[in-house]
């Protein structure tokens, strides 16, 4: 689901749709798997750890954790692998899996970090999540703190599309793919009204067009484009307003 459009394009040319298809959720299924194994293992007491339960009863009695944990566990997990279960998406995903490139996996984005701060009714997710999202936040600190050292640019203001990136020789690094950089620099300029430019200036923003902006970034390639050209620029302010900035633009798609 999470890919309805390219996948919709692979499958009318037959390049490889159905091999790669089960391939992508082969994949998520594993990684979704291994999460929620090394999980449950670790609330188990030591001499009941590796053995197999039938059911969920069976694991609630075991771990002494509660349905609500391993509800909001399953919740984590999926949000972590990019499988956001909101019910909004989920019931209007055959719209949202055309109009937007991967609408869950962006919502995920914004939903995990969330729950590392709380926003989950399980004491025990959150510490788990809290854990995750600090390791997290370490892995993709210390390539940065590596590039600074070694003479790179890092981005360190929060309204800068730049921020949380590091340059080396004129190449730019997010390390963390942008599920820690995009949610964290919406939300700072959601409170603060302003906005770095590419060149360095800060201008005020309005709210509405950052949320407008934002969506906008997660169009599928032919609601992009249209509504790049319907707006005489895209999501950045670079002008779609000529014959030959449609034709790029509709070629960056």
């Amino acid at each position: 689901g999470n890919r309805s459009f390219i996948g919709g394009v692979y499958k009318a040319g037959k390049w490889g749709y159905t091999a790669s298809g089960r391939a992508f959720t082969t994949f998520g299924n594993k990684q979704s798997g291994d999460v929620w194994n090394s999980t449950v293992n670790s609330w188990l007491p030591k001499e009941l750890k590796g053995q197999d339960f039938k059911t969920l009863d069976e694991l609630i009695t075991a771990t002494g954790k509660s349905r609500r944990d391993f509800t909001e566990l399953a919740r984590f997990v999926n949000a972590g692998t990019g499988r956001s279960e909101n019910a909004l998406l989920t019931a209007g995903s055959p719209v949202f899996n055309h109009v937007f490139w991967s609408a869950r996996n962006a919502f995920a984005g914004f939903e995990t970090p969330l729950m590392a701060f709380g926003a989950t009714g399980s004491r025990a997710v959150w510490g788990m999540a809290a854990k995750d999202m600090a390791a997290f936040v370490v892995a993709t600190s210390v390539p940065l703190v590596m590039i600074k050292m070694a003479g790179g640019k890092v981005g360190t203001d929060p309204d800068s599309p730049n921020f949380g990136k590091g340059e080396w020789n004129g190449i730019s690094f997010d390390f963390s793919g942008g599920r820690l950089t995009t949610p964290f620099r919406f939300i700072h300029q959601m409170f603060s009204g302003k906005q770095t430019r590419d060149t360095g200036r800060q201008a005020d923003v309005e709210r509405g067009a950052l949320i407008w902006n934002l969506i906008r970034n997660k169009f599928a390639p032919p609601f992009s484009f249209g509504s790049n050209v319907v707006a005489g620029s895209n999501a950045i302010g670079q002008p779609v307003d000529t014959p030959s900035t449609i034709a790029m633009n509709a070629l960056e798609q």
